[in-house]
């Protein structure tokens, strides 16, 4: 009879003292977000250091979020942007989380029904107190005609 140790010595057991790294390395090509830190620091202001979705205050998971995509230097504004919370950010990357551009209103699509995020689902967007630094309707407009023609019906 193998004792238990001889039968994980056999199995893929995972040695937690071997560092060696046996991942594979892949080069990707990096786009430079020129203006990059200074989009964030605009966002961060104009949203009082709080993620427009959830509220969230914990400034080292708030993320610089263009509505339409970065295409250089320009499109690094304020009325192009939204101070997400990481997560948030990648659902509304992913055009898993939208934005209503009539009424400013959370939208969460069909396949995030069940999980922890279906509570945001009709939540109003939280904007900025200055109205010259609320997104721009017209760029959330377009941003939604993507999140439903890739996010499913509800």
């Amino acid at each position: 009879m193998k004792s238990l140790s001889d039968a994980l010595d056999e199995s893929e057991y995972f040695d937690p003292r071997d560092t060696a790294d046996a991942r594979n390395r892949v080069l990707r090509e990096i786009v430079q977000r020129a203006g990059q830190s200074r989009f964030r620091e605009q966002l961060r202001d104009a949203y009082r250091d709080r993620c427009a979705v959830t509220g969230c205050s914990l400034v080292p998971v708030l993320e610089a979020a263009h509505i339409r995509r970065y295409l250089g230097e320009h499109t690094n504004t304020v009325r192009n942007g939204l101070l997400l919370r990481a997560d948030i950010h990648t659902l509304f990357d992913l055009n898993l989380l939208g934005i209503n551009p009539n009424d400013f209103t959370i939208s969460v699509a069909a396949s995030v029904v069940g999980t922890s995020y279906e509570k945001l689902d009709g939540q109003p967007l939280r904007l900025p107190h200055d109205d010259s630094l609320k997104p721009s309707a017209e760029l959330l407009r377009i941003r939604w005609e993507d999140y439903w023609a890739n996010s499913g019906e509800r």
